[in-house]
C-alpha cells in the first residue's frame, strides 16, 4: 500500500497516524512537496509500486467484505476489461447510493443546458438516468459501463503502463472521464461490480455536509 501526502495542510496533524501505518502495517509513505492534484498524486503513487494489479482509492472509503476480491475477479474475467469499480454509497449506513457516472458528451451537455429552460427536457433526462441507475442496481453480475469514478478504480498495471494513467492536466475532476474515454477508444471497457457485498462507502462525508447545510 502506498499513501501520498500532496502537501496537505493537515500533514503535521496526520503525520503520527500515517507513520504508525507505515511502522505497523508496512505502508509506504510519500511526502510530496507540492499539491499536484488527485491525478498527479495517484500517478506518483503508481510510480512507487510494482504490483501487477493496481487499486486507486480515495482516503475516506470503507470497503465492504469481499469487495476487493470481487472486483479482482471481474477485472481478470476478460482481457477486454480495462477498469473495475464497485458500487458506491455516500454514507456509512449505505442509504444513499452514489449516482452512475456518465462519460461526458457534447450531446449530454446540450441536453442539460436546454433543461435549464425547459422542464420537460430536464424531466426526460432525469428519468433516463434513473432508469439506467435502476438497471445497474438490479444487476447481479458485473456490468460494462462507459465511465467509472476515479474515487475507486482497479486496473492491470500493464494496461496503465501501455496507455497511461491519469492525465496531470486534470488535477481534480474529469481525470477519470479522460481515462475511461481513452481506454474506450482502444476497445477496453469499464466494468462496475454491482453486488451488494461489493461496495464502498464514504466515511463521514454525508454527516459533514449535512451539518454545514444546517448551519
Amino acid at each position: 500500500m502506498v499513501v501520498v501526502d500532496n502537501a496537505s495542510p493537515a500533514r503535521e496533524r496526520d503525520r503520527p497516524i500515517l507513520e504508525a501505518l507505515a511502522r505497523d502495517h508496512g505502508v509506504k509513505l510519500v511526502w510530496h512537496g507540492e499539491n499536484v492534484g488527485y491525478g498527479g498524486g495517484m500517478n506518483l503513487a503508481l510510480s512507487h509500486t510494482k504490483a501487477p494489479i493496481v487499486l486507486a482509492a480515495n482516503p475516506d472509503l470503507l470497503f465492504s467484505e469481499g469487495c476487493v476480491e470481487r472486483c479482482l475477479a471481474a477485472l481478470l474475467s476478460s482481457e477486454k476489461v480495462g477498469l473495475v469499480g464497485p458500487r458506491g454509497y455516500l454514507d456509512e449506513g449505505k442509504s444513499l447510493v452514489l449516482p452512475v457516472n456518465q462519460l461526458p458528451t457534447l450531446d449530454d451537455e446540450a441536453i442539460r443546458f436546454r433543461g435549464r429552460f425547459r422542464r420537460s427536457v430536464a424531466a426526460a433526462y432525469a428519468l433516463r438516468g434513473a432508469r439506467e441507475m435502476e438497471a445497474l442496481d438490479r444487476a447481479t453480475a458485473p456490468v460494462a459501463v462507459g465511465m467509472l469514478s476515479g474515487a475507486c478504480l482497479m486496473a492491470r498495471r500493464a494496461t496503465l503502463a501501455r496507455h497511461g494513467f491519469f492525465d496531470p492536466r486534470f488535477p481534480l475532476f474529469y481525470e477519470d472521464s479522460d481515462l475511461c474515454h481513452r481506454l474506450e477508444e482502444l476497445g477496453l471497457s469499464g466494468s462496475t461490480c454491482r453486488w451488494p457485498t461489493s461496495s464502498i462507502s464514504c466515511r463521514g462525508r454525508w454527516r459533514a455536509r449535512r451539518a454545514r447545510t444546517i448551519r
